[in-house]
């Protein structure tokens, strides 16, 4: 599917979680990185924040597949009541 657009599926409120989560997901990727020293004999666990990172790309291959015909939000659906 890389290369074709399918139509915007999500509000922008929805955008914005997805967001979060993939920035969640890429801070506790560093940390879990990072949080061992040379000095400390223990390491990191490679697979684990290779899959999240793997997750990350996915949502943001999701975001970018969606073509922009509509702007939507939560609040339209608030708007017409």
């Amino acid at each position: 599917m890389i290369g074709r657009k399918s139509p915007l599926r999500h509000s922008l409120e929805e955008w914005i979680e997805r967001l979060g989560v993939m920035k969640d997901l890429v801070i506790t990727a560093h940390r879990m990185r990072n949080q061992y020293s040379e000095l400390s004999e223990e390491t990191y666990d490679e697979e684990e924040i290779k899959h999240m990172l793997e997750q990350v790309q996915s949502m943001a291959l999701g975001i970018a597949s969606e073509k922009i015909t509509h702007i939507k939000t939560d609040m339209d659906s608030w708007k017409e009541n």
